[in-house]
Order: C-alpha cells, then structure tokens, then sequence
C-alpha cells in the first residue's frame, strides 16, 4: 500500500489521480484493493512519467524479482509468503502491461488503416499521443530482462511461465540453449516431466555436473544413483548442508530409516550446529521405526 500510496502522486493523468486518491484510504485497510489497483495505478505511471521515474519503478520491479532470501531457501527453492505475494502481484501488473500493449498496438493498427483516408490533422494528433503512450510501456517491458523472469518464476513455483519466460529468452536474445541446460533441466524436474529432463541429458554435449546426474536420477526414480551422487558430493563440499538434505530425503524415499538416523547422527557429530535443520530427519526415521525412546530423545535435542 505504501508503494502504490507513491505511485499515485506520480500519476499525471487528473481524472486518474482523482480516482487513485479517493481509492488510497481503502487501499490502507484492504490489501486486495492494493493488489487489484496495482496494475492500473502503473499503466497511469507509465503513460506520463520521465525516466527517472520509470527508472524508480524499474528498479523496485527487478528487487522483488531479484529477491532469494538464503535461509528460506532450499533444495526446491522454497519462499516465504511475502516473497511470493511480492512477486506474484508483479507478475500480475507485467501482465496487465502486456495485455494494455497488445490491446493499443491493435487499436492503433486500425485507426492507421482508418487515417490512410483521413488527413484529418485533429486525429492525427490524437494518434500521435497514443503511439507515443504505447512505445512508453513497451519500453519499460523491453527494460525487464526475460531471464530474470524466469527465475523468479521458477522461484515461485510457477512452473509454466518459467518456460514462457525462458523460451523469449533463449529466442529474443539468440542464446545458446547449451550454456543454459542446467536451468531448463531443474525447470523439467520441478515439474514432474521426466520426459524433459531426459530430452535435456540427450542434447547436452558437455560432461553432467554431479547436481546434474542427481536432478536426472531423482526425476526418474533412480534414487540409489541420487543417493550415490550426494554421497560423492558430500566428500568433495562437507561443508555445504543442501547435500545432506538430498542424501537424507532419498534415502527416506528408499525406506532405509535405520541409515537415515545413522547419517544424521554422523553429520551433527561433526557439525552440530546443523541440529535445527537436520533433526527432523531422523526424528522422521525414529518415529516410522517405532522407536519411541529415540522419537523422545531426538525431540529433546
């Protein structure tokens, strides 16, 4: 609400200003009114804003987008609500862009058929306005990397416009698809198409990562392969703790509890303070084992 509060005093348009600012007091007590007059308040910022205004709203855009908060964060590139919330409202309001795009380049398509008979300087004028307002909000999406994008959307889990995304990337920016197969690999993965990750391991031409090989194994069921790959990852990176938490889950997903506890029980030897993000692992474990006394002593710790 506070951004949005901002964004109305940079809106040009009178009648336009007058409707936000009658708007801002609900807008401070309902965010939904927020979130639905977002995109409507930035099409208005747009349309009669210089660059250092644009330049404001670009940047507070590409920080949401940017966003990735390590200790939220891990093998599925999880997010908090907030993070989420943020970036789906800008999703919401690059689409409504978008659409107001499409929807202008359609409408100034026809009156350019229409004035090829009408030299009419009125309505020359008229187009003139809505072509520079058009070429305003193209430029601020032309600003948005689509990358960029696609991370975010892959972030946020929204799997489908990652690819969207992606492919505008991969074709607008006539990049070499080989240096960016590890990312459409995790994006195959994460949407349960092991059909993809293998069609990804089939065009690749370099030697797999050992992240690689895992995402491989673990989208088409190979878990002992993942499991043998954590292991090899954890005696070259001991220190990093994404590769217990792969070790673990697929060994849950073999059923060898008993393995799991041991493994947790070495980690947290060597590093115990990893206890609050590894404990509910082996408390996991005890508890299918029915091992009650274990349960307690792991709860406890």
């Amino acid at each position: 609400a506070t951004w949005a509060g901002y964004l109305i005093t940079k809106v040009k348009h009178e009648l336009a200003s007058r409707v936000f600012s009658c708007c801002s007091i609900m807008m401070k007590h309902d965010f939904k009114v927020t979130l639905y007059l977002l995109p409507h308040i930035l099409i208005y910022v747009l349309l009669g804003c210089n660059q250092e205004v644009q330049h404001e709203v670009y940047a507070e855009i590409m920080a949401v987008l940017k966003h990735d908060d390590p200790l939220t964060r891990r093998l599925q590139c999880n997010t908090s609500d907030l993070s989420q919330l943020s970036t789906q409202t800008v999703f919401s309001m690059i689409d409504h862009l978008t659409q107001w795009a499409r929807h202008k380049f359609q409408t100034l398509h026809a009156e350019k058929s229409t004035n090829k008979s009408n030299k009419d300087r009125r309505e020359l004028k008229v187009s003139s306005k809505d072509h520079e307002e058009y070429q305003n909000v193209t430029r601020f999406l032309d600003l948005i990397p689509q990358d960029t994008l696609a991370v975010a959307s892959f972030r946020s889990k929204a799997y489908t416009r990652a690819v969207m995304h992606f492919e505008s990337f991969i074709i607008e920016k006539n990049q070499n698809i080989q240096e960016h197969l590890g990312f459409l690999q995790k994006l195959y993965a994460a949407m349960h198409e092991p059909d993809g990750v293998a069609g990804v391991s089939a065009i690749r031409k370099a030697e797999p990562s050992l992240k690689e090989q895992i995402l491989e194994h673990e989208s088409i069921g190979l878990l002992r392969d993942a499991t043998a790959c954590y292991d090899r990852a954890i005696q070259l990176e001991s220190d990093q703790i994404l590769h217990y938490y792969g070790v673990v889950e697929s060994m849950l997903g073999l059923g060898q509890l008993s393995t799991v506890i041991t493994q947790v029980n070495g980690a947290l030897a060597n590093r115990p303070e990893w206890t609050a993000e590894l404990n509910a692992y082996r408390v996991e474990a005890a508890w299918k084992l029915s091992q009650w006394d274990l349960v307690q002593e792991y709860l406890a710790a």
